[in-house]
C-alpha cells in the first residue's frame, strides 16, 4: 500500500492524500477518489484543524462519524501536515467534516492538583503528560516533554479539576507567553514549549513578489494606566485594600513594586509613568479563584504591565514561492520569515498556514507581529 500511494511524484508537483486509519485512502486525485474543500489550518498555540465536504457517492462516506478512534491523515507529497480525529460532520449528501488536531486529545483528560504549590515550568509539564499517558495508555500516541526554554514558575492557588488543554493554555501560554508547538516523531507527540522562535525559513518575502497584502494598525484601546482588581470564588471575594506588596515610599503613602503603585487601602494599582503619558485610565481585573490581596496585586501588576503601551500590529497575507521553485524551502507556520518591503526589513512569525488540498493557489499564510510602543508625550 505504501508504494502504491506515493507512486510517481514529480519534481514541483503537490500531490495532496489523505488516509482514513491506517490504510484507506479518503482523498488521492490519481485513483479518482476525491473530497472537496479540503483545507488544512495550522497555527501557532492552537490545535490545528482539517475541514473537507464528503458526498454520498465516496465510498467512505458511512464509515465518516464523529470521534471514532479511525484518524484522519493528511499528506503533502510524503510530508504528513496533519494527523487528528473527525470532531463533527452537518449536512446530509454532502457533509461537512471537521476534524481536530492531535493536541485536542488534551481535552479529553482532566487532572486535579493536591493542593495549592508552586511548580517549576519542567515539572508542572511533567507531571499533565503522566496525567495524559496514564489516562490514554491504550492510544496510537503517548506524548511525552519536548524542547523547554520557558522558565519561570506556575503557581496552583486551588485545587480543582481542569481539562490538561486549559492548564496549558491558561497557566502556560496566558501566563507565561512563549510558544507551544506539537513535534510528531513516530508514534510520539513531543510537546516543545519555546521562550523564542529562532528557526528562520530560507524563503524570504519581498515586496512586489510574493506580498499579497499587508494591514498595519496602529492602536491604543487596550491601553490602560491602572487596574481595579478582585477575586472571586464561591466561598470568598478579595480586593487590593489589604494588599502591602513591596516597600514603602518615602511619604510612606504608597505600596511601590518600580513602576507601579498602590495606595494603602486603595483598590486599585498604578503606573506612574503611564498616567504621564496618557493620563488616568483604569480598568478592572478580575481573578475567579480564592487568592489574598497579596497575590491579587502580583497577578493585577503583571496583567497591567502587558497594557501600559499601545500596539502596532503587522499583518501580511503572502504566497509560498516554493510551490513555483522547488529549490526554495517551504514556509511553515512557527518559522520567522524576512520580509523587505517599503516599511523596512523586517523579521516576523509566521502564526498560521491554510492548505487547500484542492486548490493550492487557494493557500493563505499570515504573517503576524505585535510591538508596544509607549506614544510620544
Amino acid at each position: 500500500m505504501q508504494g502504491a500511494f506515493y507512486f510517481a511524484i514529480k519534481r514541483g508537483d503537490y500531490i495532496y492524500t489523505v488516509r482514513f486509519g491506517d490504510s484507506e485512502v479518503l482523498h488521492d486525485v490519481r485513483i479518482g477518489r476525491v473530497v472537496q474543500n479540503g483545507e488544512v489550518t495550522r497555527e501557532v498555540n492552537s490545535v490545528n484543524s482539517f475541514t473537507f465536504n464528503i458526498y454520498e457517492n465516496h465510498p467512505l462516506y458511512k464509515r465518516i462519524q464523529p470521534m471514532i478512534k479511525s484518524l484522519v491523515s493528511v499528506y503533502e507529497n510524503r510530508e504528513q501536515i496533519f494527523i487528528g480525529r473527525i470532531l463533527k460532520c452537518e449536512g446530509d449528501r454532502c457533509k461537512t467534516v471537521t476534524c481536530e488536531g492531535i493536541l485536542a486529545f488534551l481535552n479529553d483528560v482532566f487532572y486535579k492538583f493536591n493542593s495549592a504549590q508552586t511548580l517549576s515550568v519542567n515539572d508542572f509539564i511533567d507531571t499533565l503528560i503522566n496525567c495524559v499517558n496514564n489516562d490514554r495508555n491504550n492510544d496510537r500516541f503517548r506524548f511525552a516533554k519536548g524542547n523547554i526554554t520557558v522558565s519561570g514558575s506556575i503557581k496552583i492557588e486551588n485545587a480543582e479539576w481542569k481539562k490538561v488543554w486549559a492548564y496549558f493554555s491558561e497557566k502556560l501560554i496566558n501566563e507565561l507567553g512563549g510558544y507551544l508547538l506539537p513535534r510528531i516523531v513516530g508514534n510520539t507527540v513531543y510537546i516543545d514549549y519555546l521562550n523564542d522562535i529562532t528557526d528562520v525559513c530560507g524563503q524570504r518575502v519581498n515586496v512586489g513578489e510574493n506580498i499579497i497584502s499587508r494591514k498595519i494598525t496602529d492602536s491604543g484601546e487596550e491601553v490602560a494606566s491602572a487596574i481595579i482588581a478582585t477575586a472571586k470564588s464561591d466561598n470568598s471575594e478579595t480586593d487590593l485594600k489589604s494588599a502591602s506588596v513591596g516597600h514603602f515610599a518615602a511619604n510612606g503613602q504608597a505600596t511601590v513594586t518600580g513602576d507601579f503603585y498602590h495606595k494603602s487601602g486603595s483598590s486599585y494599582v498604578y503606573s506612574e509613568s503611564a498616567i504621564e503619558k496618557y493620563g488616568f485610565i483604569a480598568k478592572t481585573y478580575e481573578v475567579t479563584e480564592s487568592v489574598s490581596a497579596d497575590t491579587l496585586l502580583a497577578k493585577a501588576i503583571s496583567y497591567l504591565n502587558s497594557l501600559i503601551n499601545c500596539k502596532k500590529t503587522y499583518e501580511f497575507d503572502i504566497a509560498d514561492l516554493s510551490k513555483l521553485n522547488p529549490s526554495l524551502p517551504k514556509i511553515k507556520e512557527g518559522q520567522l520569515i524576512d520580509v523587505y518591503d517599503n516599511t523596512g526589513n523586517l523579521q516576523i512569525l509566521c502564526t498560521k498556514t491554510v492548505k487547500n488540498i484542492n486548490n493550492p493557489t487557494a493557500d493563505k499564510i499570515t504573517l503576524g507581529a505585535e510591538i508596544k510602543y509607549f506614544t510620544k508625550g
